[in-house]
């Protein structure tokens, strides 16, 4: 699934071989996520991002979350999600 871009910014679902850019992301930028994610210290490897991955996707198959990349002229900056939808007021949180 993707997102119809915006200016040079695309929305899409992150798939397995995303990892290593995620991952790369995250832990360059650790010093100013870590006030706003707690899991951050967890994330040690590609490994782990990998495992987000599939998690997030197997949540979004299910109909739990959505979780997307955010794709800035071709290159990862960023995830955004909705953890909780309320499927009969058609709402997502």
């Amino acid at each position: 699934m993707e997102l119809a871009p915006t200016s040079d910014i695309r929305l899409r679902l992150m798939d397995e071989a995303h990892a290593q850019e995620l991952f790369r992301l995250v832990d360059a930028n650790r010093m100013h996520l870590r006030e706003w994610l707690p899991w951050l210290d967890s994330q040690q490897g590609v490994a782990d991002s990998l495992q987000f991955i599939r998690v997030v996707r197997d949540q979004f198959k299910n109909n739990e979350s959505m979780a997307m990349g955010i794709w800035y002229q071709g290159s990862l900056c960023g995830v955004i999600s909705y953890h909780r939808f309320d499927w009969m007021n058609k709402s997502g949180m």
